[in-house]
């Protein structure tokens, strides 16, 4: 409860990788990892602060739970923002993400709701999908949404909703 994680320059996998945990955190804070910034899964967790620098791949990764995220501010991610996978719930409620080649995906039957976005020098804002035969299509609600490129992606059999409470 009310714990704080901070990792630097990790050359792991992940620089911050939770599995089956339950709490709320009240940071977590990530740089210049080789890969994923921060793995989370198969975990009911609340983080009132997430901040990540420089990651290698995605800067947040979750599947498999249920995860509340109050405030995020992602930068210089190699590959998403955000990506949410294999049956998670997730809720979002300021999101910034600064250069990523996709802001946030949803994928493999998860749902995500985010109150308020904003992507900057991202090539994709958005994109929904099904990866793995194995689960159905992505959800995602964008309640707000501010994204340079403009670029929204929906795949057939998920959903994505962009500006729409």
């Amino acid at each position: 409860s009310n714990v704080s994680a901070v990792s630097r320059r990790g050359s792991c996998e992940d620089g911050i990788h939770l599995l089956r945990a339950t709490g709320n955190l009240a940071l977590i804070d990530v740089s210049d990892t080789t890969s994923d910034a921060v793995d989370m899964d198969f975990s009911e967790l609340s983080i009132a602060d997430l901040t990540v620098t420089r990651a290698g791949n995605d800067c947040l990764d979750v599947s498999a739970g249920t995860y509340m995220v109050a405030t995020a501010q992602l930068n210089e991610c190699a590959d998403k923002g955000v990506s949410f996978g294999e049956s998670s719930r997730s809720e979002i409620g300021k999101l910034s993400v600064t250069g990523a080649a996709v802001g946030i995906a949803s994928k493999d039957s998860s749902f995500a709701k985010v109150s308020h976005a904003v992507f900057d020098d991202v090539i994709v804002c958005a994109t929904v999908y099904r990866k793995k035969q194995a689960f159905g299509g992505g959800s995602l609600l964008l309640e707000e949404s501010t994204c340079d490129s403009n670029d929204y992606r929906e795949q057939d059999g998920s959903i994505l909703r962009v500006g729409q409470p």
